[in-house]
């Protein structure tokens, strides 16, 4: 049986688990669709050669189940075109992106939110160096000088 449907106690992958890219796509699904999460599956809850990696789907009652697995190297894109493939593919008279358009759009998005990402960091780091009291500030080995 799957552990996934078992078990109560998995989270949102958190970064310190995934990389940063990992972790935006995390949020890129959960801007989705917010009832869906990444969860990663402890390696003593795995059956061997099973992934490591979950899109799970909250239902309104609390009840959880797998959307799709996914091994280390599909966290990318590719995960937000088959959420989005997998819905058009249920949708009444919809006339469904095929997939190459559908990988295109959600790769757009992952380097837009990539982007809102870094200017985020960049707002962080000037707000940090206006608000210092030093001539000098290191940021990840870089100097500033305010």
């Amino acid at each position: 049986m799957n552990p996934l449907l078992t078990k109560t106690n998995y989270k949102i992958t958190p970064a310190g688990i995934i990389s940063k890219d990992h972790q935006r796509i995390a949020e890129m699904i959960s801007d989705y669709n917010p009832e869906l999460t990444l969860a990663w599956i402890p390696t003593a809850d795995r059956s061997e050669g099973e992934k490591p990696y979950c899109v799970v789907h909250t239902m309104v009652d609390g009840s959880r189940y797998p959307v799709m697995y996914l091994d280390e190297a599909q966290l990318d894109h590719r995960v937000i075109a088959e959420l989005y493939m997998r819905d058009m593919s249920h949708a009444v008279n919809a006339d469904p992106l095929s997939w190459a358009e559908a990988q295109e759009l959600s790769y757009r998005a992952m380097l837009a939110k990539k982007e809102e990402d870094a200017a985020a960091e960049r707002a962080e780091i000037a707000t940090a160096i206006l608000k210092s009291r030093l001539n000098t500030y290191t940021h990840n080995g870089k100097k500033y000088r305010s």
